[in-house]
């Protein structure tokens, strides 16, 4: 059985990204229409832009603060804080 999956959202465009890498990705490993379950948790992103704007990556760190929340789901993460900016790609 897959591991559970636990999604700490800073945006959402990082997190649906996440999610459908994961979904997709399973497929090809666990077969068609399976993937591992998967939870997100997510503050707004106000909570973190105070940090992002005078590049306090502490203080973005602690608007983790749902990992608790999550370690009760017992969702396995690695969060990664990368300041990147998402976007839909072009036709």
């Amino acid at each position: 059985m897959p591991k559970h999956i636990g999604i700490v959202s800073v945006t959402y465009e990082g997190a649906a990204l996440c999610y459908r890498s994961i979904c997709t990705e399973a497929a090809s490993v666990l077969g068609e229409y399976q993937h591992p379950q998967i939870t997100i948790h997510s503050f707004p992103l106000s909570d973190y832009m105070s940090f992002f704007s005078k590049l306090d990556w502490e203080g973005v760190a602690g608007c983790c603060s749902s990992l608790p929340k999550r370690s009760n789901v017992r969702a396995r993460t690695s969060p990664s804080v990368r300041p990147t900016r998402h976007t839909k790609p072009s036709n």
